[in-house]
C-alpha cells in the first residue's frame, strides 16, 4: 500500500482544543482520520515527497536535502499536535493560520507550468524520492500537476477562511 499523507484545514479554535488534549489520544486519532473523507481534507497519495522537493528543495523522506522557505512547510507541518500521538509514521504536525496564509500567498505565485519544469524524473530517483518509481514522465507530470492544484486550491481556501493546517502520514 505504502505512504500516504493527509493535510486537514482547522479551525484555530478547532486546532486549540486538539492541542489542550491530555491523556486519551485514541479520540483525537480518530477524529482526525474521520477527517479525511471530509471536505476539509486534501489526500496527497503517494506524490507528498515529490510535491514538497519540487516546491522546496526538501525532501520529507531525507532531512539532509532541506532548504529553509516558507515552502517548505506544505506538505509537513512545523509543530507536533501531540507527541504521544502516532499516525502511522509518526505523530501529526500543524502549522497555524498565519503560516498558511503565507503559503497560500507563496503558492498563488507558482503557475502549473512553473512546476511541470521542476519535474526531473533523474533527480527525483537519484534523491530517491518517495516513492521511487519516476520512470513515466508523462504519467509522472499528470500526477504531479494534479496535486499541485488540488494543493494549491486547498490553501488558498485555508488562508481565505483563516484556518490551520494538520499533515499526518499513514
Amino acid at each position: 500500500m505504502g505512504m500516504v499523507t493527509y493535510l486537514v484545514r482547522v479551525s484555530s479554535n478547532q486546532l486549540n482544543e486538539y492541542l489542550s488534549v491530555n491523556g486519551n489520544i485514541d479520540n483525537l486519532e480518530e477524529e482526525l482520520f474521520s477527517k479525511t473523507q471530509e471536505e476539509c481534507s486534501l489526500d496527497l497519495e503517494k506524490s507528498w515527497d515529490a510535491l514538497q522537493y519540487i516546491l522546496s528543495g526538501r525532501s520529507v523522506m531525507n532531512e539532509s536535502n532541506i532548504k529553509n522557505s516558507i515552502l517548505s512547510n506544505v506538505v509537513i507541518g512545523q509543530e507536533v499536535l501531540n507527541p504521544e500521538l502516532d499516525m502511522g509514521y509518526g505523530p501529526a504536525l500543524f502549522i497555524t493560520h498565519d503560516i498558511v496564509r503565507n503559503i497560500s500567498k507563496e503558492l498563488e505565485s507558482i503557475t502549473l507550468d512553473d512546476v511541470i519544469g521542476r519535474i526531473d524524473l533523474k533527480e527525483l530517483n537519484d534523491k530517491e524520492i518517495y516513492p521511487g518509481f519516476w520512470n513515466d514522465e508523462e504519467d509522472i507530470k499528470e500526477f504531479i500537476s494534479e496535486t499541485f492544484t488540488e494543493t494549491k486550491i486547498f490553501y488558498e481556501l485555508a488562508g481565505k477562511n483563516d484556518e490551520a493546517v494538520i499533515s499526518f502520514t499513514c
